[in-house]
């Protein structure tokens, strides 16, 4: 099951769960803002709000909180077409949210809820528009909110990552790596990781462990974005991982020119020039547009002389 998308500006997006309707709706797909709406099993364990935070804080109305308590929640009774219409405004809104117009996104959830007040997939949209804003605890409050109206999407388990966002990158990143490594939380951890490379885009860490888990879910491209994205901060050792890692992958796939772009790019930034040379021809000579290549090349090519100057050899660096 895929889980992933890109935006429209490259950026990778997980998938949650997003429903329309009330409280005890049939679960009816609204694109997400994390990628294709996916249906997710509830997990073992029971979502339970922090001991800190009040039930109202979480729960702002009576119905909603008798839902927390296992009561059902009343339904309000909605036309196909109110349905639709919710759902096209809750679409619109987590689009906004993506936009970074999260002011616009809130007004336009609050309408929907003015007019039905248990549409889950509304109070959750307001927990993605806290999440992007890095209000992890309201996001939680939100999520939590959300599951109690609809305790059939997942939305439980939303509320679980946003608090552990609550943590600091190291916490959320051995928190994530032990999530991927088990198949019944690999979709969670994987959002964690995803809001983790947002909120921390130099951590080449959680970009390589990314990108491992989204190959592994057959997600090759974003996941060599993910390797792409590491490349530009890795230290020495997490460069010399990267190049096994694609150079794996090129064996494979030895028709990849991006795998064969970026095992070049990992061979030129260990400082090993005339390897990284040989691999990005190799990899322009695969590509129809190899003027992209240009750049690498030329910062190859630049290492390579002074690395021949400095060997006193003048003509080989001239040569270039």
């Amino acid at each position: 099951m895929q889980v992933s998308s890109t935006s429209a500006s490259g950026s990778l997006r997980s998938g949650f769960a997003v429903t329309s309707g009330g409280a005890g709706a049939a679960a009816t797909s609204t694109p997400s803002p994390f990628g294709p709406a996916t249906f997710l099993a509830l997990s073992g364990s029971v979502y339970t709000p922090p001991a800190a935070t009040a039930a109202a804080d979480l729960l702002d109305a009576a119905a909603i909180l008798d839902a927390g308590r296992g009561a059902a929640v009343p339904t309000i009774a909605r036309s196909p077409e109110q349905r639709k219409a919710e759902a096209a405004a809750v679409e619109r809104a987590l689009s906004l949210v993506d936009a970074g117009q999260s002011d616009e996104a809130r007004a336009l959830l609050d309408a929907v809820l003015a007019d039905n007040r248990t549409n889950a997939a509304a109070v959750h949209g307001l927990g993605y528009a806290a999440l992007k804003e890095r209000d992890y605890a309201r996001a939680e409050q939100f999520f939590a909110r959300a599951h109690a109206l609809n305790p059939t999407v997942g939305y439980d388990r939303d509320a679980q990552n946003a608090r552990i966002l609550q943590g600091d990158d190291q916490a959320v990143f051995k928190r994530a790596r032990a999530m991927v490594a088990s198949p019944q939380q690999r979709e969670d951890g994987q959002r964690l990781l995803i809001a983790l490379t947002e909120r921390a885009p130099d951590n080449a860490a959680a970009h390589v462990l990314l990108g491992d888990t989204l190959l592994l879910t057959n997600d090759p491209i974003n996941g060599l974005l993910q390797y792409d994205a590491a490349l530009r901060t890795a230290d020495e050792s997490q460069l010399r991982g990267l190049e096994n890692k694609l150079a794996e992958l090129v064996r494979k796939q030895p028709k990849s020119s991006y795998a064969l772009r970026l095992l070049g790019v990992a061979r030129l930034k260990q400082g090993r020039f005339e390897d990284a040379i040989q691999t990005l021809t190799r990899a322009a000579a695969l590509n129809p547009s190899p003027l992209a290549f240009n750049s690498d090349l030329a910062e190859a090519h630049v290492g390579a002389g002074r690395a021949q100057l400095a060997r006193g050899d003048l003509t080989g660096a001239l040569s270039r």
